[in-house]
């Protein structure tokens, strides 16, 4: 992948560090264009998110106690 001329990808193969690097995708001095990019915001705002379950947070609880 780091040694093509045009690489087509989802939003979030870019965006989140995680995925790139696994993918061994590197975007030094690359040129990127994001297609429909009124929509990178919400995608952005999904790769930074965390979720968490009510049970999480009372593990979480029980293991501070």
């Amino acid at each position: 992948m780091n040694h093509v001329n045009v690489l087509l990808c989802p939003y979030n193969y870019l965006i989140n560090p995680s995925i790139r690097k696994r993918m061994g995708l590197n975007i030094n001095n690359a040129i990127i264009v994001f297609d429909e990019g009124h929509h990178i915001e919400k995608v952005a705002e999904e790769e930074c998110s965390l979720y968490l379950s009510k049970e999480d947070l009372e593990y979480s609880k029980m293991m501070l106690d």
